[in-house]
C-alpha cells in the first residue's frame, strides 16, 4: 500500500476599510476556506462539526510542493472577496491588495502590494536601480510588459540578499 503526502490548509481573505481621518479600521468582508491538497486517488473531503476541508486533487506527491497548490484556490478566494466588498464604490484613495492583482486588474483605483519577489521583472541595467535603493526610497515607475506598471519600494535593508526589503507594487495600465 502506497502512502501519499497531503496538506490540510486553512486560508483566508478579507477587506479592511481604513479611515485615516478618524483613525478607524473596519473589517468590510472576510471569508475563510479550508482544503485538503493531495494526489491520493482515494482521498475525499474531511468534515466535522461546522468545518469542511474540501478535496483538491493535485499533480504532485512532493511535500515541498504541496504548499504551492494552495495558491490557486487562495487567489480565487481573494478575487471573490474583492468583488463581494464592492471596494471601488466606497474607495476614494486606491485600494491596496495583498499580493499581485492577477485576476483583479479590472477593479478601478486598485493596486497590488507584493512583499516577496519571485523572479526578475526588469532588464539588468534597471535591476541595478532597484538593488541600489536605500531604505525608505522608491524607484521610478517601470512598465513591465503590457499588463501592469511596476513601482519598487525599498522598505528596509537586511542581509538576506539583494532583494531583501524590496516591495513591488502592481497597477493596471491606464
Amino acid at each position: 500500500m502506497a502512502c501519499l503526502s497531503g496538506l490540510a490548509a486553512s486560508y483566508a481573505a478579507g477587506v479592511v476599510r481604513c479611515d485615516l481621518r478618524r483613525g478607524v479600521a473596519e473589517l468590510v468582508v472576510s471569508k475563510v476556506e479550508r482544503g485538503l491538497f493531495t494526489a491520493s486517488p482515494s482521498a475525499t473531503d474531511i468534515a466535522g462539526a461546522d468545518i469542511r476541508y474540501r478535496m483538491h486533487r493535485v499533480d504532485t506527491t512532493d511535500p515541498a510542493k504541496l504548499g504551492k497548490a494552495v495558491q490557486g484556490p487562495l487567489t480565487e478566494l481573494e478575487v471573490d472577496v474583492s468583488v463581494q466588498s464592492d471596494t471601488p464604490r466606497w474607495t476614494i484613495r486606491p485600494a491596496i491588495l495583498d499580493g499581485p492583482l492577477r485576476k483583479r486588474r479590472q477593479l478601478p483605483r486598485t493596486i497590488g502590494y507584493i512583499k516577496t519577489q519571485q523572479g526578475k521583472y526588469l532588464p539588468a541595467q534597471l535591476s541595478t536601480v532597484v538593488t541600489s535603493l536605500r531604505p525608505g526610497k522608491r524607484s521610478p515607475v517601470f512598465r513591465v510588459g503590457t499588463a501592469w506598471a511596476l513601482l519598487v519600494v525599498c522598505t528596509a535593508r537586511g542581509r538576506q540578499g539583494r532583494l531583501a526589503g524590496i516591495a513591488r507594487v502592481d497597477a493596471p495600465p491606464t
